[in-house]
């Protein structure tokens, strides 16, 4: 009648024609700036070489921890970056709502 459902979410997180994120609203803001932040990951063109090298090393018969090291150092200062702006954006909002979760 409305169509076939999924049980997976659309590109923009929906569910169905009418149907919206399960995402309490004062996380809506945060999440937007993340799914902004890896967008602008994945056009990262360094971003793409390191994730290249970690799958080269992974793949190869005689990786090299050194490098391996340095790459995964590289995404993590990347992933580290876009978390920090997060937090420091919107942490209270985040905090207020964890507060709330019953333990």
């Amino acid at each position: 009648m409305f169509g076939r459902k999924s049980r997976w979410p659309d590109e923009r997180g929906r569910f169905g024609p009418y149907g919206g994120r399960f995402v309490p609203e004062t996380l809506m803001s945060p999440l937007a700036e993340l799914e902004a932040a890896y967008a602008a990951a994945q056009a990262d063109s360094a971003f793409h070489a390191e994730l290249d090298t970690l799958r080269a090393q992974a793949t190869s018969s005689k990786p090299k921890a050194g490098i391996i090291r340095e790459s995964l150092t590289t995404v993590r200062h990347i992933i580290e970056a876009g978390a920090a702006h997060l937090l420091v954006t919107h942490g209270p909002q985040i905090t207020a709502l964890l507060s709330t979760i019953p333990h």
